[in-house]
């Protein structure tokens, strides 16, 4: 690979994602279809990776794809680079210009946590799952490096605070349980800012549990600056021809998925929260 090349898929730009962080899904894309896990290269795309709310702004919907996946998925050739023809899409989209509002999601926000209410599916509870929100974009260390665990702890403190105000002051929410599934889940920062009950709680997330659409698996090929985490990336690349099934492709990423799940209660009493 050529040093402009090389430039162009790792170096972060004016946009929210580098053309790296797309390469690595086309590249798991076609190996999917490789492979013959998906009928052609529009479905593998839909279904293993998040490009789909990258190029259209949100998730797939069960009501239909999005005029703008459509218009995707039918201009796509077989002829060109996926990658190319996918970051040449996404440039064009005006949401694709990276803003202190980028990262931003459907939830309650708290320092670098987003709290959303969701349905436990093994108990039918509702239940809070909590989502990172790395606002240092460009700064040496993330929100989630062990020195700013305090502030950690502080958000997380706020953040419950808040649910306990809530249960106290709504009949009809009622929580039952806290979910938070991530690649990030093995950082030391992370695991320092939360209740070790939660922690040790932990396990993998393999198919067909594991959500290909989402970055609590993609994101683990971004770098704090916006760019792409190369040694992630490379790694990634050379295992790829050699996986021949769906395992030994999860087992290609870097970074297990791990999910922590406990009851509500944990939370209040680890915080000091009655």
């Amino acid at each position: 690979m050529s040093k402009s090349s090389e430039i162009e898929l790792y170096q972060p730009t004016l946009y929210v994602y580098s053309k790296g962080y797309f390469q690595a899904q086309t590249s798991f894309a076609d190996r999917v279809l490789q492979l013959g896990l998906s009928p052609d290269i529009q479905s593998s795309i839909l279904n293993y990776t998040v490009i789909y709310r990258h190029l259209v702004g949100r998730n797939p919907s069960s009501k239909g794809s999005d005029p703008k996946w459509i218009e995707f998925a039918k201009g796509l050739s077989e002829d060109q680079d996926t990658t190319d023809q996918t970051w040449q899409f996404y440039t064009r989209q005006p949401h694709s210009i990276y803003n202190d509002k980028s990262n931003q999601f459907e939830g309650e926000y708290f320092g670098s946590f987003v709290q959303k209410l969701a349905i436990d599916r093994p108990t039918g509870d509702q239940k809070v799952e909590i989502h990172f929100v790395n606002q240092r974009r460009g700064q040496p260390k993330s929100d989630f490096s062990r020195q700013f665990t305090s502030d950690r702890i502080q958000d997380l403190t706020r953040l419950f605070q808040s649910v306990r105000n809530r249960i106290q002051n709504n009949n009809s929410f009622n929580p039952k349980w806290v979910t938070l599934v991530s690649w990030m889940n093995s950082f030391p920062g992370v695991i320092a800012s939360l209740p070790s009950a939660f922690v040790d709680n932990a396990t993998t997330v393999r198919p067909p549990e594991l959500n290909f659409r989402s970055n609590s698996l993609w994101g683990q090929f971004l770098s704090n600056d916006g760019g792409v985490n190369i040694e992630r990336y490379r790694q990634f690349q050379e295992s790829l021809p050699k996986a021949n099934d769906l395992n030994q492709l999860v087992d290609c990423f870097p970074l297990r998925v791990l999910s922590f799940r406990s009851p509500m209660e944990i939370f209040f009493d680890h915080y000091g929260i009655k």
